[in-house]
This record gives structure tokens, sequence and C-alpha cells, in this order.
């Protein structure tokens, strides 16, 4: 796990964050991170991906439950997630998980390395 704490944290533009990254390796995911946003907001658990050399960054959401506690699941078997907070627009959610991804890719390059064959 990398912590930017310090006060010199990794930066995109003035006040946009990175202030921790947790490194988790499985599927299209790359890991977790948590970003201070300029008015100081601070999001934890943003998902961090990356899928034919493209990276991106997802605001956090949670996994659906029916009525009777039991985890809801597509027709393929996979779990299904709500938002938790939103974008107003697309526009917005681009450019957040495009600044996002960069710094991730600028300070922890190995979260987006290939992984060696076994």
């Amino acid at each position: 796990m990398a912590n930017i704490a310090d006060g010199t944290a990794a930066q995109a533009r003035p006040g946009l964050r990175v202030v921790d990254f947790k490194p988790v390796r499985k599927g299209t995911l790359r890991g977790f991170a948590s970003v201070k946003l300029p008015n100081g907001l601070v999001i934890t658990d943003v998902v961090i991906g990356e899928s034919s050399g493209k990276q991106w960054a997802l605001l956090p959401s949670k996994a659906m439950i029916d009525r009777d506690g039991q985890l809801m699941r597509d027709a393929g078997g996979k779990i299904r997630y709500s938002p938790v907070i939103e974008w107003g627009t697309p526009a917005l959610r681009e450019e957040f998980s495009r600044r996002i991804a960069a710094i991730v890719v600028r300070h922890w390059p190995d979260a987006f390395a290939a992984v060696a064959a076994p």
C-alpha cells in the first residue's frame, strides 16, 4: 500500500489528489484509491481499473441486496452494483476518471505493470 499523507500528495491539478492507493489485481481491477477533491471531500474506495491498455477510475458503488437479504446477480451470475454517489454529467465522470487514472499511472506505475505468466 502506498500512502502520500505527508502533504505532498500526488496531484493532477491543484487540489485534486490521490492520498492513498491499495493495489489489488483481479480481472480488470488494479486497486482502490482514496481521492481528495479540491473542496476537501475525501472519497474512499475509488475503483482503479484497466483493460486493453486503457486505465480508468470509478466512484464507489455498493452491492445490491434483494428483499431476502441476498446478493442480486445478473444473468451471468455476477453481483450487481448500484452507485453510492455519481457525477452530474458524463463529461464530469470522464474527466475525473482520466485525471485520477493519470495520477495512479504516474505515481504507482506497478499498478498497471503486466503480470508475468506462471
